[in-house]
């Protein structure tokens, strides 16, 4: 019941909410999500079961646990990939577009954008719009377009890769969410072999200084060593730590957690020094990246008043 009303609070805009679920709160949880996957399911529903038909089913989890769920999820194993596949597309549907890869934005002046690529020499353009990709530097990003801003409050996550092979093996290909001491969500799945584990949730202001502390080390070290009390967790099995921003909106949430996941597009619009608009995708995730995507789209044919070609 703590957990369903934590549910509620955060549903009407509450900051402080607790964090403690429960097995009623996720099976309304999953039945939202069959609902929704309804109109082009083509995997099955999902199911709950009890302690002992879970614990027949993977023994090494802790005895303690009330019952789990079961559902299909989607997994993006190299995500490099998609995202050449999705530059390649619209090099198709342009073949007039340009690429200017490690390249600083160094003069904004007039309307006119200076750029100094990393090699090579420095070239200007005059764009009747831009929009902000920049995901947790879009402030910086703005700073230089003369369009300042306080659009992001970035969360840090931290991830390990531990070579378990015992742990890989009890997966037997299956990904595990569950709920660690503090509320926060925490996965561990099979990544080519290794065994990934994540995430923390941590706000940070500067994506260039993040790193994975050795305090987060221990927190998801932790946070498997409960879920799975019967297998051993060291710091000599972790193989590779890696850390990362989240490019959440600004928020005054109490809790990291408790920030939208939600994705804008908002337009920063023209002034007298700066003829241009400014266009700044915040938020998003591979979830919503195809959706997020049309919608910006949209938004720049129409201000640009050009028709769409490609869908």
């Amino acid at each position: 019941s703590k957990g369903m009303l934590a549910a509620l609070r955060t549903l009407f805009g509450s900051t402080s909410a607790p964090r403690s679920r429960g097995a009623i709160l996720i099976k309304i949880g999953r039945m939202i999500y069959d609902f929704y996957g309804s109109r082009n399911q083509v995997m099955p529903r999902h199911r709950m079961v009890g302690r002992r038909q879970a614990l027949s089913g993977m023994p090494a989890l802790n005895p303690s646990i009330v019952a789990t769920g079961t559902y299909y999820d989607a997994k993006i194993s190299h995500p490099e990939r998609l995202v050449l596949e999705l530059i390649l597309d619209g090099r198709q549907a342009n073949a007039a577009s340009a690429s200017a890869n490690y390249t600083a934005l160094v003069k904004s002046a007039d309307g006119v954008l200076t750029f100094q690529p990393e090699n090579g020499a420095a070239f200007s353009v005059r764009p009747k719009l831009v929009v902000n990709a920049a995901g947790p530097w879009i402030d910086d990003v703005n700073e230089l377009l003369g369009a300042p801003s306080k659009m992001i409050g970035g969360t840090k996550g931290s991830h390990v890769l531990l070579k378990h092979d015992e742990l890989v093996k009890s997966l037997a290909g299956r990904m595990l969410y569950f709920e660690a001491d503090d509320g926060r969500i925490c996965l561990i799945y099979d990544y080519l072999g290794l065994a990934l584990v994540g995430s923390t949730d941590i706000k940070a202001d500067n994506p260039d200084a993040v790193r994975c502390e050795p305090d987060e080390v221990e927190y998801l070290l932790d946070s498997v060593r409960t879920l799975l009390p019967g297998m051993a967790f060291e710091r000599d099995q972790i193989v590779y730590a890696y850390s990362g921003i989240r490019p959440l909106p600004a928020s005054d949430a109490s809790l990291p957690g408790l920030i939208s996941r939600d994705h804008s597009a908002p337009v920063t619009e023209p002034d007298r020094n700066r003829p241009f608009a400014v266009i700044s995708l915040v938020g998003g995730k591979w979830t919503t990246f195809r959706g997020f995507a049309e919608e910006v789209a949209e938004t720049v044919l129409g201000r640009l008043q050009r028709s769409r070609k490609v869908t």
